[in-house]
C-alpha cells in the first residue's frame, strides 16, 4: 500500500506509525479532489486500528469555491467519519472563516484550526 499520494498540486502522506495523514492543499481544491481525498482515507485506512488523525495544511490553498464549500457541507458528516481528530493548519484570514462555517453545520468537535503542526499534534495528544 503507498503511504503517499498527489491529487493535482495537493499532496497527501500516511504515517501508519501514528496513523496521522497528512494533506498539503495547493491553490484550488476542487469538488473532485475532495471525492478523491475520500478514497485515499478510505485506502489508507483500510485494516488500520488505532486512532486516526488528519492535519489539512492549507497555507497555500486559494479560497475555496462555492461548489467545494457545498461539497464539503454535505459530505462533512462522511468525511469526519473516516479520523478521529482533523486539524486545520496554516489557515490564511478567508480559509480560516470559511473552515469555521464548515466546522459548524457539520457540528463536529472533532475538527479545529491550529497555528501550526506542533499544536495540531499536541492537540491530538489530548484525550
Amino acid at each position: 500500500m503507498p503511504n503517499e499520494w498527489k491529487i493535482g498540486k495537493h499532496k497527501v502522506k500516511f504515517d501508519q506509525k501514528t496513523g496521522i495523514i497528512r494533506v498539503w492543499i495547493n491553490d484550488d481544491f476542487s469538488a473532485d479532489d475532495h471525492d478523491k481525498l475520500g478514497d485515499i482515507y478510505t485506502e489508507a485506512y483500510k485494516g488500520f486500528d488505532g486512532k486516526k488523525y488528519a492535519i489539512i495544511n492549507l497555507e497555500n490553498a486559494t479560497p475555496l469555491s462555492k461548489e467545494v464549500r457545498r461539497s464539503m457541507k454535505d459530505n462533512a458528516e462522511k468525511t469526519m467519519s473516516f479520523v478521529d481528530k482533523t486539524a486545520l493548519v496554516g489557515a490564511p484570514g478567508f480559509v480560516r472563516m470559511v473552515a469555521k462555517i464548515v466546522s459548524q453545520f457539520s457540528g463536529d468537535k472533532s475538527s479545529t484550526l491550529k497555528k501550526n503542526e506542533k499544536e495540531a499534534l499536541d492537540w491530538f495528544k489530548e484525550e
